[in-house]
């Protein structure tokens, strides 16, 4: 619990008696509430300054730690989330991060974030696949799906497919032209 109240009886119910005490085994009623949840914005100013003696522009650098991405960890994690166990669209990602938590982005931004991410979820997905590929049954299904255009990668329209692979040891999906699954 993060917070709990007591709330004693003042008097009896029947006769008015004033009452005093702790009650051996109180009923309870939890009440549950999420926060309010508001993003966190560090602003990164960087100075460019002129030598009084030379006149050379030098403008600060960010420090390694903050990287070139807009995009810090956890917000990362949640688009690829929501791009991948919670298929989402671009569209619906940008309007669930806009209402749930006020972070305005762009499809573009979303599209950079899965790209970012896709090469750091390859070794396991690699692993999983290899693991599905080994068992004697696995359920395979495929469906045409519209890809959009997000990432400028498909300016012509064209439908994209969606193979699962289903396994007791491992699921798969995976939106490609071509399905590594089955090759």
């Amino acid at each position: 619990m993060d917070e709990v109240l007591e709330y004693h009886p003042q008097a009896c119910r029947r006769c008015g008696q004033l009452l005093d005490g702790v009650g051996p085994d109180p009923l309870r009623h939890q009440v549950i509430e999420i926060p309010p949840i508001t993003p966190l914005v560090i602003e990164h100013r960087l100075h460019r300054l002129v030598c009084p003696y030379c006149s050379t522009s030098t403008c600060a650098t960010l420090p390694a730690h903050v990287g070139g991405s807009r995009y810090r960890p956890r917000l990362s994690a949640l688009v690829g989330l929501f791009g991948s166990a919670f298929p989402l669209s671009f569209s619906k990602t940008q309007a669930l991060l806009h209402q749930l938590l006020g972070v305005v982005i762009s499809r573009a931004g979303i599209a950079g974030i899965r790209q970012r991410l896709s090469p750091t979820l390859a070794p396991p997905v690699a692993e999983a696949l290899a693991a599905a590929r080994q068992q004697p049954v696995a359920y395979v299904d495929e469906t045409g799906a519209p890809t959009g255009n997000a990432d400028g990668r498909n300016p012509d329209g064209r439908r994209g497919w969606q193979w699962v692979m289903v396994t007791p040891v491992a699921g798969l999906i995976e939106s490609l032209i071509k399905s590594p699954i089955l090759a």
